[in-house]
């Protein structure tokens, strides 16, 4: 059994023994490799000989120098750290850890470090110094004035005032420091670094001559030193010699291409010469090594402008506006803004467009009578940024969006007759519009068919069965028409009509009603529904073609005595002319002057024309007079007396004269008195009849009239029409002609009233000795 444990103890420690032997060689290895200048491949012979080993402290220290070689600080500090576990008495180690620790600028862990070096070691002058530079970066500047004097102790070369210097220059002590540097140097006059803080300390306190001076004795020392050669060519163009430091900071770029502040210090230079095309070249290439640098963009922006490249100059303010740091380029950013305000600058006013309601040409604004409160709604269009808006003097807020700023606003139409609105831009560029309230009228448009005619309750006489026929009518509106559609086919009219006569081509196939819409230009709709009559017989069939009759009766007077009689009169005639082939018939009641002149001269002659009407029937019963041999109608609102107020037969027969030439006959009845004699050419009282079968009184033009009492007063109860409707009722012939109807009613008033009824010829219409001739429907 011994032998057996002195066996096994013998194979531990040969194993042991082979496995140093194997990290050995690795390390060995990676020190020639190190030696050799390879620093990665050393370090991964290093990691071959920690992972057979991981206790080898060399190991970890050779693989921490290679990666701090690399400028791998993080994995050189984690090495470092690893060795001194291994050896916590080795000062070295926690130099060299602090110093990465310092790279990575992790200044408490290299500040523990660097202290924990010198309490192993006091006068470790390397670890004092590093100490120093965290204490500078951690601004405790008296305790890196502590290290500063402790190393000038413990050595006092050129370094130590140098670094000295250093300290007193961040305690603004410059006189200590101006000291301590001319000690370096005196010290050391190969110190080169000494020359060039001492010169950079003289520049920032205004002593050029003496920067100069000592910049120049540090190049000499050291020629290609950058940031000697870079403060020569600042120094130099402080002093206006601008071509001098042009040419030093050119030697800069041949050696350091790269090295952005170069092209900052001659761009510089350029601009003071005005050779502004080689600051902008110069101010490119710093920006293209450092995209970031606010202050380059600012000056290449400036450049551009002087330039005369706006839009470039507006990109860089713009990219400025948009990288710099708004808490540490505050006045950076203040500056670009203004000037691109200003680039942006233009004097345009702003455009004010009214989409709700809508401005004509003459900035009016029509609303609806009534109006209160106005909804306004528009759009403000500018190149700029709008400022501010009032309507009425009340601020209103806009709504940025892509076709430009929208606004609502509501104006109290109580206090106000008009809308003044004023919008200003961030340029001040001002717009002011006042619009002119014109109030409109409310009233819905008035549709009257024409043909085929329709009556008063809406009813269209259809006079055959055809499928699509000519739709004709008109709208009555204060305002102009803005649409007119019949069952949703859009109606021609002339828009710029007042109370235009509209005309459509509608299908009626199958149809018992039609629906017309009209709107007018405020807004304003109706919606009228007429229906569809086919009952009337096809006007063929009448000898007499197409026959209407048109009823005035005037009952309820304003200044003259009202009569019951016409209302009776009248039901009695449509009574007795059902039975007879009449294909339409208009009653008007109680007609104003005004409104008879216009039916007769215009409505009743546009009906004839569009329906194509052959034969005619005008009765009228009310009040008549004879005055200086002219007869008159008594319109319902004429003054006794007043002649102007009359309506008189003459114009009558003047607006007659203009009716189509397709109408044959003409038959009017006057049953009022005194209007018989101012028609006529001659009046009859005892007619030649006339026979249905004489052809030549149907197709021969007509134009008669037939008087109830001639030239003397008529009564309320009329004889006269009672006879008339009696004679067509009870008529049994197959026709009866108006001289047949003239003879009986003339002998039956005759008789029984001494009136005189009459017919006769209308003087002034074409007559060619035809009659007019009542035929009964089948």
């Amino acid at each position: 059994m011994r032998r057996l444990a002195i066996i096994a103890v013998f194979i531990a420690a040969f194993s042991s023994f082979c496995t140093a032997q194997s990290a050995r060689q690795y390390f060995r290895a990676g020190e020639a490799l190190m030696g050799e200048k390879h620093p990665l491949e050393a370090a991964e012979q290093f990691s071959e000989a920690i992972a057979l080993d991981p206790q080898y402290e060399k190991a970890y220290l050779r693989r921490g120098l290679a990666y701090r070689e690399l400028r791998y600080f993080s994995s050189a500090a984690s090495d470092f750290d690893a060795a001194i576990k291994l050896n916590p008495k080795d000062e070295n180690l926690f130099y060299l850890s602090g110093i990465c620790y310092l790279e990575l600028e992790m200044f408490g862990q290299a500040l523990s470090r660097l202290s924990d070096a010198l309490t192993l070691k006091s006068n470790f002058i390397e670890a004092s110094r590093q100490r120093m530079q965290v204490y500078l970066k951690l601004e405790r500047y008296q305790e890196a004035l502590t290290d500063a004097k402790h190393c000038l102790r413990i050595k006092k070369d050129a370094r130590g005032y140098a670094d000295l210097a250093a300290v007193y220059e961040r305690l603004q002590m410059f006189g200590e420091a101006q000291k301590a540097y001319l000690e370096s140097i005196n010290r050391d006059e190969q110190f080169a670094g000494t020359y060039f803080n001492l010169a950079a300390l003289y520049y920032r306190e205004g002593a050029l001559s003496k920067a100069y001076e000592v910049v120049v004795k540090g190049l000499q020392v050291d020629p290609k030193n950058l940031e000697g050669m870079l403060l020569k060519g600042r120094i130099l163009r402080e002093r206006e010699h601008y071509f001098d430091a042009i040419d030093v900071l050119s030697l800069i770029t041949v050696d350091f291409p790269d090295e952005a502040r170069t092209f900052s210090e001659r761009a510089a230079c350029y601009r003071e010469l005005n050779q502004f095309g080689n600051a902008l070249a110069d101010y490119s290439v710093l920006l293209a090594l450092d995209s970031l640098n606010v202050e380059a963009l600012m000056k290449r922006a400036e450049i551009y402008e002087k330039l005369d490249q706006p839009k470039k100059a507006m990109a860089d303010y713009s990219h400025l506006l948009a990288i710099a740091d708004p808490g540490g380029a505050k006045e950076l950013r203040e500056n670009a803004g203004l000037r691109l305000f200003e680039l942006n600058r233009e004097y345009k006013r702003p455009e004010l467009v009214l989409i709700e309601p809508s401005a004509a040409s003459d900035y009016s604004v029509q609303v609806p009578e009534g109006t209160r409160m106005l909804q306004l709604s528009g759009l403000v269009r500018d190149e700029s940024e709008i400022k501010s808006m009032q309507v009425n003097d009340y601020t209103v807020p806009l709504e940025e969006g892509e076709q430009g700023y929208r606004f609502l606003a509501s104006v109290d139409l109580r206090s106000s007759d008009q809308i003044t609105i004023r919008v200003a831009d961030v340029y001040d560029n001002v717009e002011t519009v006042v619009y002119a309230i014109h109030l409109t009228e409310v009233d819905p448009p008035v549709v009257k068919m024409i043909a085929p005619y329709g009556s008063a309750n809406n009813t269209l006489y259809l006079d055959s069965n055809d499928p699509v026929i000519l739709l004709e009518g008109r709208v009555s509106d204060e305002s102009l028409i803005r649409h007119i559609f019949i069952d949703s086919v859009s109606a021609s009219y002339i828009p710029s009509d007042q109370n235009p006569v509209f005309s459509a081509m509608v299908d009626v196939s199958h149809k018992s009603s039609l629906t017309v819409e009209v709107e007018d230009e405020y807004g304003n709709h109706s919606q009228t529904v007429f229906q569809l009559n086919r009952e009337m017989h096809a006007a063929g069939e009448n000898p007499m073609g197409k026959t209407w009759v048109v009823f005035i009766e005037n009952s309820d007077y304003g200044y003259f005595n009202s009569l019951s009689g016409p209302e009776r009169d009248v039901a009695l005639m449509k009574e007795a002319l059902s039975k007879y082939q009449i294909h339409n018939v208009i009653h008007k009641k109680n007609m104003r002057k005004h409104e008879i002149e216009r039916f007769f001269a215009i409505e009743l002659r546009d009906l004839i024309r569009s329906n194509r009407v052959n034969s005619l029937l005008i009765w009228y019963a009310g009040h008549g007079t004879l005055l200086n041999k002219t007869g008159y109608w008594i319109p319902v609102d004429a003054e006794q007396g007043d002649e102007f107020s009359y309506y008189s037969v003459n114009a009558l027969k003047a607006s007659m004269q203009s009716y189509p030439s397709y109408l044959d006959h003409t038959l009017v009845v006057s049953d009022a008195c005194e209007t018989g004699p101012a028609f006529s050419l001659a009046m009859r009282s005892d007619p030649e009849e006339r026979s249905c079968s004489d052809w030549e009184a149907t197709e021969l033009k007509s134009a008669q009239i037939f008087s109830s009492a001639g030239s003397k007063l008529a009564r309320d109860d009329s004889q006269f029409t009672r006879t008339f409707a009696a004679v067509l009722s009870n008529s049994p012939g197959e026709c009866l002609s108006i001289e047949s109807v003239v003879r009986i009613v003339s002998a039956s008033v005759q008789n029984s009233t001494q009136q005189q009824p009459r017919l006769g010829k209308i003087a002034g219409l074409p007559d060619e000795n035809g009659s007019f001739f009542f035929f009964p429907k089948d």
